[in-house]
């Protein structure tokens, strides 16, 4: 049945009074109305429940005699932070049981006056109002039809964060309750643990680092559970490139548990080296929209820049992959001018510009992601062919000797060289993870790690700890940074770094 014409949002049903209606040409009667039954309330009745008796009114008009085959309906009123598509209250005429159930019903008054209806309460709990309406219009009372509706059974816990991290000593509270079928709070208590010694977890859900470490924190009430991840990370702090919308958005840092998160640079980086000292970064600038491809700039500490390199031909020049050295005298860097790109060098100032590895001329090959040792002995980097033969032909991680210009070892397994700070250990990334291995190619340690097609990566400060961010964990779906220590003993993916790539660790 169709809803009539004027409903009133918010009105209490009454059990005397009147509606003053009038018309253009005289005052039209004042109809009121009285209670002679109303549904018994049994002190537990839960959403969906159907109230025994009815809900029964007499309308009479200002004399006082019943109004016979009056139109008259009754209507749920929404309470304060329900839905308005979740019904509060049911109705339906109590002679006609075959009838649909609603929020809202018209129908007629009998000869002696009367309107009778049966109540179900619906899938909102608290405190419901019933209101009347006549003839279209609503009734202005002051006595109300109220029902207390209690939440269902127990259907689930809701607990929040889902995953987060934290340090070792600091803790945080775990937002926990209990809900029926329909998404109502009920007040049972929640018993909480954690299957892990990595935190410790109260019986309120304060979750408290113990030890570096992944933890599963699961809340329970009766039936009902959920649960809930945990990362006590070490303490560090990444600086990554966000994703919007497909593209390199901003440089932006932050801590390990996911505090003290600010933008360091306000438009598109590609990749970005820091000096060991902090004092300045290398970054690649993105606002040409060439994906990892751009002109290197040096950002001092107070945020000023210049141009690495004075002279820059945006059609025909590459620069990517800024890699300082370990005392800070060199920015390494892949760059062409040709169809050729070579491995270069250049101190910070962009003096003393020189070329580290170039490929033969005439093989189409590109020699790209340039990565120093700490001793400043060897350089690390990744050979191929150019984009204009096969962009995904790559020929190898090549080791060479800076003081000779040997060719130390070439044609090893992985991308993207990394130096394990402090030693003359290298870590390549490949498909199906990292291997560690010496400047001649002999494997130190295979960490079995599915990583997607382009999973950046980078090495802590320490040694101890790989940051990549990658969207080949499940249930992730979506690219995320994860922290993998180096024995290959534990992952602990951060929740809160979705759609960042390009993670670097901040000195």
């Amino acid at each position: 049945m169709k809803r009539p014409a004027v409903l009133p949002l918010v009105l209490l049903l009454a059990g005397a009074g009147a509606l003053a209606c009038r018309d253009a040409e005289a005052p039209a009667p004042r109809p009121g109305f009285r209670f002679l039954e109303r549904p018994r309330a049994t002190g537990g009745d839960t959403v969906g429940v159907e109230l025994p008796g009815r809900l029964v009114v007499v309308l009479y008009d200002s004399a006082g005699k019943p109004r016979a085959d009056a139109e008259v309906g009754v209507l749920a009123v929404t309470p304060p932070g329900g839905s308005p598509f979740d019904p509060a209250l049911e109705f339906r005429p109590a002679d006609r049981p075959d009838a649909p159930w609603s929020d809202v019903w018209q129908t007629r008054t009998d000869s002696l006056g009367r309107a009778s209806f049966a109540v179900k309460l619906g899938t909102v709990a608290g405190q419901m109002v019933a209101a009347l309406y006549w003839n279209g219009r609503r009734l202005d009372q002051s006595d109300t039809v109220q029902f207390a509706v209690l939440p269902g059974a127990a259907a689930r816990v809701e607990m929040l964060p889902k995953d987060t991290a934290l340090y070792v000593g600091r803790s945080y509270q775990l937002r926990m309750r209990v809900l029926d079928a329909h998404g109502n709070v009920r007040g049972d208590p929640v018993a909480v643990r954690s299957d892990s010694s990595a935190v410790a977890v109260a019986a309120g859900g304060a979750v408290r680092g113990e030890r570096i470490g992944r933890a599963l924190v699961r809340a329970t009430a009766g039936r009902a559970a959920d649960s809930a991840w945990a990362s006590v990370v070490p303490a560090g702090t990444l600086a990554a490139t966000r994703i919007a919308a497909g593209m390199s958005d901003h440089l932006a840092q932050l801590n390990l548990d996911g505090s003290e998160l600010r933008v360091v640079v306000p438009r598109p980086v590609h990749t970005v080296a820091f000096a060991s000292s902090g004092g300045w970064m290398a970054i690649v600038d993105g606002s040409e929209g060439r994906y990892g491809n751009g002109r290197i700039f040096v950002r001092d500490a107070q945020g000023a820049e210049r141009p690495l390199l004075p002279d820059y031909d945006d059609y025909n020049e590459t620069q990517q992959g800024p890699r300082s050295s370990a005392d800070d005298r060199w920015i390494y860097f892949a760059g062409r001018t040709t169809y050729h790109t070579s491995i270069l060098r250049v101190h910070p100032d962009g003096s003393g510009l020189d070329t580290v590895a170039a490929p033969q001329a005439g093989t189409g090959s590109a020699f790209r992601d340039p990565a120093p040792s700490p001793d400043g002995r060897m350089v690390a980097f990744l050979g191929g062919t150019s984009c204009a033969t096969a962009c995904s032909a790559a020929g190898g991680i090549q080791v060479r000797d800076l003081g000779t210009g040997q060719t130390i070892a070439a044609g090893l397994p992985g991308e993207q060289p990394r130096w394990i700070p402090g030693t003359d250990t290298l870590v390549v990334s490949t498909p199906a993870g990292f291997i560690v291995m010496r400047p001649n190619g002999a494997v130190v340690r295979r960490i079995a790690f599915p990583l997607s097609g382009f999973s950046p990566f980078d090495l802590s400060p320490d040694g101890r700890w790989i940051a990549v961010a990658t969207d080949a964990v499940p249930p992730m779906g979506w690219r995320q940074v994860v922290l993998l220590s180096l024995d290959g003993k534990l992952r602990l993916p951060l929740a809160f770094t979705g759609g960042v790539v390009a993670p670097i660790w901040h000195p």
